[in-house]
């Protein structure tokens, strides 16, 4: 007897991955130690049973089982048998799902299948949990009040949401896969490009609106946007994907423009009307004096220094040494 005749047994009960022998009728006629471990049934209570006690149908599949086993072992195709698998259950009623491998063979002029399974319960809950929160994350970004867009190692374009579109006129199918560049006017794309290498390779794993100064992007019309960014890195086994988001300023701009240019013909008027103007508040505290106002004060009362913003109306010397008796009067 050689070595292998002589462990094999062994070999096959220990195997780490659950082990079925069944006929071509569906009998069980050999499982190892770690069926046992996967479905508390014991080696005893499945000798003889049908394979379906393990692996019934589905009131959503109505599965032959051996039929099934059958097929995939006339063409056992790795590629594909990867990605089928079948629905099963375990003594107290637990539902799993297993991922099978299946190969025939003869002995004694009776046909058997050699059956692995393995349990992929878990991964499959986590793969449907993650493609939950990617599919809830990529409908946020989707639609979110920020431009979003992720760029690669080579600083091409690999993620862009509806708002970024927006904002550059660019569609997704025209972006993806193109260099951040596009999105910079010319003077600015190699100091743009050492800017992103600088921080891909620095300490800092983002930086905020308010931390970097206001930038400049580029439409697809090739208009220049003013704009905020933040920006974050992520390693990705060995990649390293930046993703930004960004904020376009161009109304705020406009406005803060609007307001500046409405503060000075406000201040050009006032300091040089002919009438005396005074801003104050409800409450009678002087805000705002013009010159046509100062020059109806005693020249006395303008002493240098004199903090005019904190003195009330009527604490003003507007009626010069007159007496409250003759303004009375």
């Amino acid at each position: 007897m050689s070595f292998f005749d002589s462990v094999a047994p062994t070999i096959l009960e220990k195997l780490p991955e659950a082990l079925l022998i069944i006929t071509d009728q569906g009998e069980l006629v050999y499982v190892n130690d770690a069926v046992e471990n996967l479905t508390g049934f014991s080696a005893d209570e499945l000798d003889g049973e049908h394979v379906s006690i393990l692996l019934p149908s589905s009131a959503q599949r109505r599965l032959d089982v051996v039929r099934w086993l059958g097929r995939w072992a006339e063409n056992p195709d790795p590629s594909q048998l990867r990605y089928l698998n079948l629905d099963g259950i375990t003594k107290s009623g637990d539902e799993k799902r297993y991922r099978v491998r299946v190969s025939a063979f003869s002995e004694g002029g009776q046909s058997y299948f050699l059956v692995v399974i393995r349990d992929i319960t878990e991964e499959l809950e986590e793969s449907r949990r993650l493609q939950h929160e990617r599919l809830v994350s990529d409908r946020i970004l989707a639609i979110g009040e920020d431009g979003i867009l992720t760029i690669d190692s080579n600083q091409r374009i690999q993620f862009w949401n509806k708002k970024a579109e927006q904002i550059f006129g660019y569609s997704e199918e025209e972006i993806l896969g193109e260099p951040i560049e596009l999105l910079i006017p010319e003077d600015s794309g190699e100091s743009h490009a050492d800017h992103v290498r600088n921080f891909a390779g620095g300490d800092k794993p983002s930086k905020l609106m308010g931390q970097r100064s206001e930038i400049q992007g580029r439409h697809k019309n090739g208009d220049a946007i003013p704009l905020e960014i933040s920006i974050t890195k992520t390693q990705i086994e060995n990649s390293m994907l930046l993703s930004a988001q960004i904020r376009d300023i161009s109304d705020r701009k406009a406005a803060e423009r609007a307001l500046r240019e409405s503060e000075l013909r406000f201040r050009v008027l006032f300091e040089n009307a002919f009438e005396a103007m005074v801003l104050m508040t409800v409450d009678g505290l002087v805000l705002e004096i013009n010159n046509a106002a100062l020059d109806l004060l005693p020249a006395g009362t303008r002493t240098p220094g004199q903090d005019k913003d904190q003195s009330n109306f009527w604490d003003l010397n507007w009626w010069g040494s007159a007496s409250n008796a003759d303004i009375e009067s």
